[in-house]
């Protein structure tokens, strides 16, 4: 490895890349994590840069990943002609909510699900697109397991159990206490008010993929 590469990987180690999350006030999950690290690999791919460049061209694109969630909802708002206090009311959630949806970059990532499939049916959008998710159906990564077909409640039971974690345990790696885990297994309908990082970060636990977990089905392959 040349000193250059060293120097690189140095500088976009986790300790730096702790610090830019802290600089674009994201909070750290699985989500954060991936786009930070999607920055930091432009970056760590072009050694020939000086540094300072490097830095900032790392920042904005990460910046720019987030910022392009919100300003797909900004615009879609204005295509249809509606106001923020519109799209809001029509969602169910307050103006100061949907306002800081569409103005901070991240902020969909701490919105309840459910308020995002609201905004996404008001608006018109595809969820699985609005967010960029990559299905991975349609990829071919993986298969459509028939487990899928089960209420999500009870497909997040079954996985934990399959993965040996106890509930105390899950919690622990999504960010939650055991009761709001059991809680989660016991209401059908609970996770609709899990935030989206949080929801990220469960699917990262238990291997089960991100649309199947929002409850929203790819517009290409119907899964």
């Amino acid at each position: 490895m040349t000193g250059r590469d060293s120097s690189v990987s140095e500088i976009y180690g986790p300790e730096e890349r702790f610090r830019l999350r802290r600089r674009l006030r994201l909070r750290d999950n699985c989500h954060t994590r991936r786009v930070v690290d999607l920055g930091c690999r432009f970056a760590a791919g072009n050694p020939d840069e000086p540094v300072a460049r490097l830095n900032r061209e790392c920042y904005l694109t990460v910046r720019a990943f987030l910022a392009n969630i919100a300003d797909k909802i900004l615009k879609r708002r204005q295509q249809l002609g509606l106001r923020d206090v519109d799209v809001a009311k029509q969602s169910g959630i307050g103006i100061d909510a949907y306002w800081d949806i569409e103005h901070h970059a991240g902020e969909i990532f701490s919105t309840d699900i459910s308020d995002i499939k609201k905004i996404s049916e008001v608006l018109g959008l595809d969820v699985i697109r609005l967010l960029e998710v990559q299905c991975e159906f349609c990829s071919s990564k993986i298969s459509y397991a028939p487990d899928y077909r089960l209420p999500r409640n009870e497909l997040i039971r079954k996985r934990r159990i399959e993965r040996g974690l106890t509930t105390e345990k899950l919690g622990e790696e999504v960010g939650f206490f055991e009761i709001e885990i059991v809680r989660l297994e016991n209401e059908p309908e609970r996770i609709e008010s899990w935030r989206l990082e949080f929801v990220q970060s469960l699917s990262e636990s238990l291997g089960i993929p991100l649309p199947i977990l929002l409850g929203v089905k790819c517009s290409q392959c119907g899964h």
